[in-house]
């Protein structure tokens, strides 16, 4: 059976929400915040669904994870601006645990003079540092 984009949608806005990350790295002694959005399974068939619905995301099979017995972990990922634009925008109707998540880092990714794809700043904006922490709560492990 072969399904519209329309109607995945809703399917890859649930993998996001259950496999998925949304986050800023931030790095302070390289100076940048680096925005992203990681899937990660060990089903090497849905890496590759994805990557064919996100052909321009990178898949890779994690090295850090290969423990005995244990399945090989495959991720997808990317750090691209208007990549993540697009997902978020085309995901956030169907989001439910990543739904705030989404709405912060859109905010992030539309900032005026945001500095696009990692490169090094000297100085952050509060607005971007905010956000920055926003997203970090929101992404905390462990008891609320």
């Amino acid at each position: 059976m072969s399904y519209t984009r329309d109607e995945l949608i809703p399917y890859v806005a649930g993998i996001l929400d259950g496999e998925g990350c949304i986050t800023i790295n931030y790095r302070k002694g390289k100076k940048y915040l680096r925005p992203g959005i990681y899937i990660s399974n060990t089903s090497k068939d849905l890496m590759n669904f994805l990557s064919s619905f996100y052909p321009k995301w990178h898949r890779y099979e994690t090295e850090e994870d290969k423990i005995k017995n244990h399945k090989t972990k495959w991720e997808i990922r990317t750090w691209n601006t208007n990549n993540m634009i697009r997902c978020l925008e085309e995901l956030f109707p169907f989001l439910i645990v990543k739904k705030e998540h989404a709405k912060v880092m859109l905010k992030f990714l539309k900032l005026p003079n945001r500095n696009r794809q990692g490169r090094r700043k000297k100085v952050f904006t509060e607005k971007e540092m905010d956000l920055y922490r926003k997203l970090k709560i929101l992404n905390r492990k462990g008891v609320n």
